[in-house]
């Protein structure tokens, strides 16, 4: 009896072997990143079951081929790849699935860490910090293009860029 059920196990939904995936679920910390390893565009479906919560949630993340994505689920939790598969014909025509990344953190100047927008439009980006009580803060900010401001925070132990995209008209 034992044995049959092992020999089912590999046919269940949401149970195949990453190796025959092209997406792959790549955790740092609570952060959670879908990587695509093949050379074509992938639409994964994913699900995060939360503990105490009824229903789990449902996320549709296309990839372009070679590409990434950060997956919006923070703290307790886990997440799995549903399905895998390819993207409808016509998508990898259809221009970047994100903005490209213009905004990064200039570690030491002068004056300390800068912020800088090195694309030509205004940009916004979510910021985290994490701050010497061990808490993470996380703040917006928008720069014109080709400029860059003072990054400052006293109480910050390190920043990284959670998000970037073209700020609303």
């Amino acid at each position: 009896m034992a044995l049959l059920v092992l020999a089912l196990v590999p046919l269940l939904p949401g149970t195949a072997s990453a190796a025959g995936r092209c997406a792959v679920l790549v955790r740092e910390g609570t952060l959670e990143t879908l990587v695509n390893r093949c050379g074509t565009c992938r639409e994964v479906r994913v699900q995060r079951d939360r503990p105490g919560n009824g229903f789990p949630t449902h996320r549709t993340v296309m990839l372009r081929e070679g590409g990434q994505a950060p997956l919006p689920f923070r703290g307790t939790g886990s997440t799995r790849i549903l399905s895998d598969d390819p993207c409808e014909k016509g998508i990898r025509d259809a221009g970047p699935l994100t903005a490209p990344a213009c905004i990064r953190i200039l570690p030491a100047s002068r004056t300390g860490p800068l912020l800088i927008n090195e694309c030509e439009d205004c940009r916004s980006a979510s910021i985290e910090t994490r701050e010497r009580d061990g808490r993470r803060l996380t703040r917006s900010y928008s720069l014109a293009g080709k400029a860059s401001i003072p990054f400052q925070n006293p109480n910050a132990l390190d920043a990284r860029i959670l998000s970037q995209s073209p700020c609303k008209p």
